[in-house]
């Protein structure tokens, strides 16, 4: 029997997607990078955290978009502050987001819960 992810007949590789235990590898990836460090869980670093996520997803091959919120002001999940410092980054990954406090929402749910208080916010994001 074949692993996920292993080269099949013809040189294509199975999808992103192959699940495991319901997960994807990239939530798979980003389970292990916080249960390898659970400091990175904690609010306010939501920086230290992407950076860990993004090395370890390249380092399996995953890619992603890196985004980071800059507002000046409060940043907050779910009506509770996120950041004092009006900064917050996070990792999307085929249109699921990953930071410090979540976990694989999808990107749509996440926006949907995702507030910040200053209207006039800068929004920057980069690929990996």
């Amino acid at each position: 029997m074949r692993k996920p992810g292993k080269l099949l007949g013809g040189g294509k590789r199975l999808k992103e997607a192959t699940r495991r235990k319901g997960r994807t590898r990239a939530e798979e990836v980003i389970k292990k990078v916080k249960s390898s460090n659970p400091e990175l869980c904690k609010l306010g670093k939501c920086v230290e955290f992407a950076n860990a996520g993004e090395k370890a997803l390249k380092q399996k091959g995953i890619s992603g978009t890196r985004v980071r919120v800059s507002n000046g002001g409060s940043v907050g999940f779910d009506g509770k502050p996120i950041s004092g410092n009006g900064v917050h980054e996070f990792l999307d990954v085929n249109r699921k987001v990953y930071d410090n406090l979540n976990s694989g929402l999808s990107r749509k749910d996440f926006l949907n819960r995702f507030d910040v208080s200053n209207p006039k916010r800068i929004l920057e994001s980069w690929n990996f």
